[in-house]
């Protein structure tokens, strides 16, 4: 499978701080504290789900498709548009492989 068809290779850039808090509201912050992202609900099941599948835009989709009642295919572009977004935000790279803080990449 090409980098393309799993969604271009983006992953979360080194030194990136994520925490989703009690109330489901995800917060993202650059190693340089010049970014923040802020998404709640959706926003953060799609970043978990991301992260599950290995930032795999089609398999997020396949798990949160039935969850949010949307066809996979249609999640997948969403997805993969939201990635878009998040990279030009200098939150996502095609930068190397970093390992998740429990050593897994």
């Amino acid at each position: 499978m090409t980098a393309d068809e799993r969604g271009s290779g983006l992953r979360p850039v080194p030194g990136l701080s994520v925490l989703v808090d009690d109330a489901g509201v995800l917060e993202v912050v650059l190693p340089t504290g010049e970014h923040r992202v802020l998404a709640s609900g959706l926003g953060a099941a799609m970043w978990i789900a991301l992260a599950q599948h290995g930032w795999d835009p089609a398999a997020a989709a396949r798990t949160l498709g039935p969850t949010c009642d949307v066809e996979p295919a249609e999640l997948t572009g969403s997805l993969r548009a939201w990635m878009g977004d998040l990279a030009a935000l200098g939150v996502l790279s095609d930068g190397p492989v970093v390992a998740e803080p429990d050593g897994k990449p």
